[in-house]
């Protein structure tokens, strides 16, 4: 009577293997782990299909790590301990993925044909100059905040540039120096989809 309910068990458990919500849905699962651990390895391409190279993908659960896609856009993380959970997210700017990262519970086989989509995501920059009535003005901080933060500060010439910023997010541009104020106070870019290169502030001694 033991040998029916053990393989009555092994198909309960191969079912709930198959509706767990937390296994990667696409791609192939064919073959047993190595005695040393799981590899799970796939593809990165663009829209049209080509390969793309030098994409970071980074594996998280276990010790971590990250390995580079081949010229082919091939990438291969090998030797998994196994029975644990994983997720796979690949980066490289200026590009977006789709999925935007794959995730395994419990891995007790290898995993291959974890494939990804990239499509190019375009940038563009901000940049001006701040002026008050007798020319420009040196060494004004201009804060950037929104999708990501950083300061640059005018040159010589009054001028700043924010480079290759990620294109349809939000942005907005402050500028701020002891004894200044400006006018106008900021400017925002909602779904930044263009460059903006006179984006001028007049400054003001502040009485």
């Amino acid at each position: 009577m033991t040998r029916p309910v053990t393989r009555l068990t092994l198909a309960l458990l191969f079912v709930l293997a198959a509706c767990n919500p937390f296994e990667s849905d696409s791609g192939d699962s064919t073959t047993g782990c190595y005695s040393d651990g799981c590899d799970i390895s796939g593809y990165v391409r663009t829209e049209a299909g080509t390969p793309l190279e030098d994409v970071r993908v980074e594996i998280s659960g276990g010790e971590g790590g990250y390995v580079m896609t081949d010229r082919n856009g091939y990438y291969q993380l090998i030797r998994n301990t196994m029975m644990r959970n994983y997720c796979v997210t690949p980066s490289k700017g200026p590009w977006e993925f789709e999925p935007e990262q794959h995730c395994f519970k419990d891995i007790v086989q290898n995993y291959t044909n974890q494939d990804f989509v990239a499509a190019h995501v375009d940038s563009f920059d901000i940049s001006g100059q701040v002026f008050d009535m007798t020319g420009p003005v040196k060494d004004v901080m201009l804060f950037l905040t929104g999708h990501e933060s950083r300061n640059v500060r005018t040159n010589s010439q009054g001028f700043y540039a924010f480079r290759s910023l990620r294109g349809r997010e939000d942005y907005c541009v402050a500028p701020a120096k002891t004894g200044l104020t400006f006018e106008p106070v900021q400017r925002c870019y909602t779904y930044l989809d263009s460059v903006f290169d006179d984006e001028d502030y007049l400054a003001t001694e502040t009485r």
